[in-house]
């Protein structure tokens, strides 16, 4: 504090004023300055009171009082100092210096500075000593002016000796007019600044200099905040405080880190939502009156705030300056260079820097600053930081929240989190990826069925099954239903172990076992098979889960059927799901795939619900096949097309590496047959991973996919009469009587029509409601006559339209013009949907051709593709584009669009039998044939199959023709073919069918020639056996005919399939007892037989094949078989018990059944060949043991088995090559059986003939685990081959997994400039193969670019032979200044 002078207060003073603002600022930018003490007018030293400054240098301090004179008069002359009075006089300087102790101190140098020159030329007249020129302090004065010292002349010395030891005079310094200048030249040099700010810093000094009494003196830390407020004054945002409102837990967290940094970055879109987060600040001040300090100090707010009140009343720009000053909020400002060199010269803290967090690295200041810019800059405060990760929480793609915490202990990726990100959290959880799955308005919660077992499955229980059924009720009464059954009552599944080889079935009164438990205990007794059941009631079970499971054909006997239906919610079900693998199949429009996104959008994000539309990749399928690797990239590849966010990236990419991922594959009906087949290995494959997966299908592929994944489907039920009306209450907001009378209305309309199932599907009941909002009276109306689901559909069509147009576009379609520009602009968009839809849902070459699709996209189509990529669809038919394949919002619209596509190509085409004997077009041709019958009552009776319409039909119904020409017996037979050409099933297509397997279009269209008879009902001679006729009504489709005998003979080979393939043993009967069917029997291939029954699962029929045709069956080709590994095992087991099968008969590749089972880890098939003196050594034709089959491909039971049945770990094949060798080529399980064999003592250094040893087949593989494994149990990193080479030039050469390989081998001390035999470095081996990525890593290791090989070749000679890649490596070489 210091006092000011009284009198000094004048206005016109403005030389003072700006010489001290211009001094504060040299001050302030000097680095050289620590701290600085200014005052003005200070009355302890006298006439050098105008500015007393105390300056503080990092090795001294200085204190400078200064006499400020500012003249009109350009020159002073040296006899106005020898004057005894007036400005310049020293004689009066002197007596004033003798009264003020305080200039006499030694450290106090006194400034006599003035804007006039002095008269150099008569320096000599000098009356009181000498003036000499001296260096000027750049602090003080100007460079531009000059600057003496004094010294007294003999005679006057002991008078003036002290005064003019410490006084100097500075002239010719700057003017008012040059100050300005300077202090605007410097503001705006320094920060940038415009005049604006330079104005509001010297209004500051101003006001500061003209206070009267007692006043802080100016200091470095008060200039420097006001100096930051003068230029950050432009760019700051205002706070929001309001009275009385509170924050949230989370934004108290936020908050908390943002007063722990210098500074922090946000994106200013995010501005609004943390504008809020101090509002209550105002209100948790504790000394009003040390605001108003603060306040009065830095001049911010004029009006009283003596009060609270008065602060939230007063300017926000002002509290919030005012806020920041008194520490209790950050200042906000926006990231600019004005603002970043403000911060870096005044050093202010708190701050929130509103900037693109992209490019804020590229502004940042350049000097120590606790920046907060991600959340791992917060680790330095663990407390805070925890506090972090529990509260935050993040969603994967619209996924049920958890908590920040598994994220970052997962991913490591809190770097990644930036505080946009934080401030995103405040709100709603992160979202990794973008919110992918949105549920459509016609979503309702289904229920799906559960799987009920009859309780006298226990009674039938194999000695290997182990049954748990928890839940149960009533003890004693479950336990006498199963008198001859022993049941063990238990309270904790860990018990059972003691007692399971005995004992088989056990209850429990918990409400249930755990997931986790139950796989402990299946793990721990893996030879016995366990079933996981929830009691009922006395006589039903419910089937949760199945493990180790070779019986599920004896528990499907046990099933409940529908009569016996209960059904499970569909959030209930995700939740308690117990198997790896969930089939859901329902018809079309049952909202399979919105249950699939109900499913990400209640599953929580510990793990990622890849939802794969397998119809939308078939280049990839086609390409490769069911290889789960190559599938796993393929999604994260696409994955991070869609997100370039580097977070979200490496999230993605954890999740699949550490399997947290469950894969829904939805719609595999609409896939091809060849993706189809893939998909199906590929979730065995997951499975055997123990990934969760989840399958939708129509009902078509039901029992191929329960008998290919050998576990139940589920149904989702339709709407009952209860939810059908609260459905249509809710939607229509109907009173209770008008809603009455109207859904009475609706179903009698439907009853009456055969597509009374449109109120039991969610979509089509949607679309119905959706109509109805639009027009209830209009539509009441239109279900007095027959209402199809075609009408459905072209009523919605219509109305979505009219909706986008006349609500969303305002545009009044009342208005003739405006109607004519809606029709025209509805069918231009009419046309691109059904192109589209033409070319997405048509798939069969010989169709395309047929009706002339055009898969090629022209310009207006494109156009239109890229305008939904945009902006979406307004219309909103089409949800998403995935590189030019659209995906409707429900499959039934592009079918409805696909059908409108084919009508407007149809003339006779609708009647090609390669079209409609093609299932996958069933609801294309649905759509169609309404469209080609025009409606009519009786094609309408045919289409849906309803035989009371039918029967109502007249003389003159029958005799209609339909747009092409058809009657109605036509579209009846071509609807009755319902089936699938066997020659197009999946399973079968690999093998060689008989002809009489197949539709043949000549038997078709012997079949359709009888259509001038009429329908009849089918005869059968007395000679038709019973089991014959169950066969032919078991087939859904009514042949007319003159005698059943004759005309049934043409379809005998279809008779055969479906029998076989349903399990039908009778058919066997039959053949004996019909000529017919013996002799087209005797022209079947007993492999196609075969084939289906397994592939069926057609016990009955494989007893009698293995039992009566075993000759004709051999293992070879048993193991072309698309099943499962179990399947597999379980087909040998049954094999190998039957008589005289032959055990030791190689394969097409020499290879023994045993070599087969070793490889696919078939452990009872292995037993069975064993135990019937199959040796464990046998070669096959390339000398390969079992144990390298095992070794290779296997896991480590395999290889514990047969080296437990005497199998040698050291024997080589013919190649040399020992099972240490082959491990190091599995890529799955070699990291679990190199460390096995090394514990046996197998050398894991063991060398090939070639000097190869294993760590260098595994690097070579890309296979880091087993490198990871050869070295744990002692293999040396440098170890050369025959050839020199070492692992790191094996790593070299795999092109796709090096980046795994080559850095682990650096870690543990290999050498990236080590050559081989022919003087080869690994950056050699990089540049041949053309992998720039790897060069790029090499060198940034230290690898030379300049090394010759033995022949003289540098690295960019291998480059330049390379032609895909030469440019780019060659440029990244010569650019490393190396290469001559």
């Amino acid at each position: 504090m210091f006092k000011k002078r009284p009198g000094t207060t004048d206005k016109g003073k403005d030389y003072e004023h700006l010489y001290i603002a211009s001094l504060v600022l040299k001050l302030i930018i000097d680095e050289t300055v620590e701290n600085f003490y200014l005052s003005s007018n200070d009355d302890e030293f006298g006439s050098f009171d105008d500015v007393v400054v105390k300056i503080i240098l990092k090795d001294r301090t200085e204190t400078y009082a200064v006499q400020l004179k500012h003249v009109t008069r350009k020159v002073v002359l040296i006899e106005r100092l020898n004057s005894p009075s007036g400005e310049f006089s020293i004689e009066k300087y002197y007596e004033n210096f003798k009264k003020h102790e305080k200039l006499k101190e030694p450290s106090v140098k006194m400034v006599l500075f003035t804007n006039c020159k002095l008269n150099t030329e008569h320096l000599n007249r000098f009356k009181f000593g000498k003036l000499t020129p001296c260096e000027q302090n750049n602090l003080i004065s100007y460079s531009e002016g000059s600057c003496y010292t004094f010294e007294a002349s003999e005679d006057n010395l002991e008078k003036y000796e002290l005064f003019f030891k410490n006084l100097c005079l500075c002239s010719d310094q700057p003017d008012v007019r040059q100050l300005k200048k300077e202090i605007f030249e410097t503001l705006e040099t320094q920060f940038g600044s415009n005049e604006s700010v330079c104005r509001e810093y010297v209004d500051f000094i101003t006001q500061w200099s003209m206070k009267e009494g007692d006043k802080f003196k100016l200091n470095q830390t008060w200039m420097k905040h006001v100096i930051a407020l003068c230029v950050f004054s432009p760019f700051t945002k205002p706070l929001s405080f309001v009275e009385g409102k509170s924050v949230n837990d989370k934004e108290k967290i936020f908050r908390e880190a943002v007063s722990k940094c210098d500074l922090a970055v946000i994106d200013e879109h995010n501005f609004e939502r943390i504008e809020s987060i101090w509002s209550d600040v105002v209100d948790d001040l504790d000394d009003v009156e040390s605001t108003s300090k603060i306040n009065n100090l830095y001049e911010l707010i004029e009006d009283d705030i003596s009060t609270k009140a008065s602060l939230y009343s007063a300017d926000l720009l002002k509290v919030s300056r005012l806020m920041w000053l008194l520490g209790k909020s950050p200042l906000v400002v926006e990231g600019c260079p004005q603002v970043y060199q403000a911060i870096k010269t005044c050093q202010a803290q708190n701050l929130i820097i509103l900037d693109d967090q992209e490019t804020f690295n590229d502004k940042i200041v350049e000097r120590e600053t606790f920046l907060l810019q991600n959340l791992s800059d917060l680790k330095k405060h663990r407390q805070l930081y925890e506090e972090i990760i529990t509260n935050f929480t993040y969603s994967l793609e619209g996924q049920r929240e958890i908590e920040l915490k598994f994220l970052v202990e997962m991913c490591d990726v809190d770097n990644l989190i930036s505080t946009d990100d934080l401030v995103e959290m405040l709100d709603a959880p992160l979202l990794i990826g973008n919110l992918q799955e949105v549920l459509p308005p016609s979503h309702i919660e289904r229920r799906l069925t559960k799987i009920l077992i009859d309780v006298d499955f226990l009674k039938n229980i194999d000695p290997n099954v182990v049954a748990l059924i928890d839940s149960v009720t009533n003890v004693n009464s479950f336990q006498q239903n199963l008198s001859d059954v022993v049941v063990t009552i238990i309270n904790d599944v860990d018990k059972i172990q003691d007692t399971i080889h005995s004992l088989k079935i056990y209850i429990t009164s918990e409400t249930d076992i755990s997931h986790e438990k139950f796989d402990t205990l299946c793990k721990k007794n893996s030879d016995f098979q366990f079933h996981h059941f929830k009691y009922l009631d006395e006589h039903r079970l419910e089937w949760l889960r199945s493990e180790n499971c070779e019986c599920f054909e004896k528990l499907e006997n046990f099933q409940r059927q529908t009569e016996f239906m209960e059904f499970i919610d569909e959030r209930q079900y995700f939740s308690e799901s117990r198997q790896n693998i969930n089939i859901i199949c329902a018809d079309p429009g049952m909202g399979k795939s919105t249950l699939m996104k109900s499913l990400k959008s209640v599953s929580f994000s510990s793990k990622w619900i890849i939802l794969i539309y397998a119809r939308n990749h078939p280049h990839h399928f086609r390409k490769n096949k069911s290889d789960m690797d190559k599938f796993l990239k393929y999604v994260l590849k696409i994955t991070c097309k869609k997100y370039s966010n580097p977070l979200h990236q490496i999230v993605f990419k954890t999740m699949l590496e550490q399997d947290r991922i469950e894969v829904a594959w939805d719609g595999l009906d609409e896939a091809s047959d060849a993706t189809q087949m893939s998909v199906l290995s590929l979730v065995k494959t997951f499975s055997e991973r123990n990934v969760k997966q989840w399958v939708t299908s129509r009902n078509n592929l039901k029992s191929v996919l329960e008998n290919t994944l050998a576990t139940f489907s589920r149904s989702i039920k339709e709407f009952d009469d209860d939810e059908q009306r609260e459905y249509i209450r809710s939607r229509l907001q109907l009173p209770e009587e008008e809603l009455s009378q109207t859904i009475t209305k609706i179903r009698d309309n439907l009853m009456a029509f055969p597509n009374y199932e449109i109120l039991g599907i969610p979509l089509q009941i949607y679309m119905l409601t959706e109509l109805f909002l639009q027009d209830k009276e209009k539509y009441l109306d239109l279900l007095n006559y027959i209402f199809t689901v075609l009408d459905l559909y072209e009523h919605f069509v219509d109305e979505k339209f009219r909706v986008l147009y006349e609500e969303k576009k305002e545009i009044v379609l009342s208005n003739e013009q405006n109607e004519k520009l809606f029709v025209k602009e509805k069918e231009t968009k009419m046309n691109y949907y059904k192109r589209l839809a033409a070319s997405s849902y048509i798939y069969n070459s010989f169709v395309e051709k047929l009706f002339n699709i055009n898969r090629s996209v022209d310009k207006e189509v494109k156009t239109f593709l890229q305008k939904i990529k945009n902006e979406g669809d307004d219309v909103g038919f089409i949800t998403r584009i995935v590189s030019d394949d659209v995906e409707f919002a429900h499959n039934s619209y592009g079918e409805y669009f696909a059908a409108l596509y084919l009508f407007e190509h149809r003339s006779s085409k609708a009647r090609d039998k390669k079209f409609i004997s093609n299932s996958r077009y069933n609801n294309i041709r649905f759509f169609l044939d309404l469209m080609l019958t025009r409606k009519c009552k009786g094609f309408v009776g045919v289409i849906y199959k309803n035989l009371a319409i039918l029967g109502e039909l007249t003389e003159t119904d029958l005799k209609q023709k339909d747009v092409v020409g058809r009657d109605i017996l036509e579209v009846a037979c071509a609807w009755t073919k319902n089936y699938p050409i066997a020659k197009n099933n999946t399973v079968l297509k690999d093998f060689d069918f008989n002809q009489d397997w197949m539709f043949k279009d000549e038997q078709v269209e012997k079949y359709l020639n009888y259509r001038h008879v009429g329908p009849k009902f089918i005869k059968f001679s007395s000679s038709t056996s019973a089991c014959f006729q169950k066969l032919l009504l078991f087939l859904p489709f009514l042949i007319p005919l003159y005698d059943g005998n004759h005309f049934a003979d043409d379809y005998l080979g279809v008779v055969l399939y479906y029998a076989v393939r349903f399990d039908f043993s009778m058919i066997f009967e039959c053949i004996e007892n019909s000529l017919p069917l013996k002799n087209a029997y005797s022209n079947i291939s007993p492999r196609s037989v075969l084939a289906v029954a397994l592939y069926n699962r057609s016990r009955k029929i494989l007893g009698k094949l293995f039992s009566e045709e075993r000759d004709y069956f051999e293992w070879d080709y048993l193991t072309d078989l698309r099943i499962s590994r179990m399947e597999t095992d379980r087909m040998f087991t049954f094999v190998l018990a039957l008589e005289e099968f032959k055990l030791e008969v190689p394969n097409s590749e020499g290879q023994l059944l045993i070599h087969y089972a070793s490889k696919h880890r078939l452990i009872k098939t292995l037993s069975l060949l064993i135990f019937n003196g199959v040796k464990v050594d046998v070669p096959d034709r390339s000398g390969l043991l079992p144990i390298h089959y095992a070794c290779v491909n296997a896991e480590l039971e395999s290889v514990e088995f047969l080296l437990k049945n005497g199998a040698k770990i050291d024997v080589p094949d013919k190649n040399g090559l020992l099972p240490i060798h082959y491990a190091c080529k599995n890529f799955i399980f070699g990291c679990t059986i190199i460390p096995f064999l090394s514990e046996k003592g197998v050398n894991v250094d063991s060398p090939d003939p070639n000097g190869r040893l294993p760590i260098h087949y595994a690097c070579e593989h890309g296979f880091v685990t087993e490198v990871e494994s050869v070295v744990a149990n002692g293999a040396k990193v440098d170890a050369p081959d025959g050839n020199g080479r070492l692992s790191m030039h094996y790593a070299c050469l795999n092109d796709a997994d090096w980046y795994r390989i080559i850095p682990f081998l650096i870690e543990i001390g290999a050498k990236v400039d080590s050559p081989d035999g022919d003087g080869r470095l690994p950056i050699h081996y990089a540049c041949e193969h053309g992998n720039l990525d790897l060069v790029k890593f090499l060198v940034t290791n230290g690898a030379k670019v300049t090394v010759r090989d033995g022949d003289g070749q540098l690295p960019v000679d291998y480059a330049s032979k390379n032609e895909n890649f030469a440019k780019e490596i060659t440029k990244f070489l010569t650019e490393q200044n190396e290469i001559p």
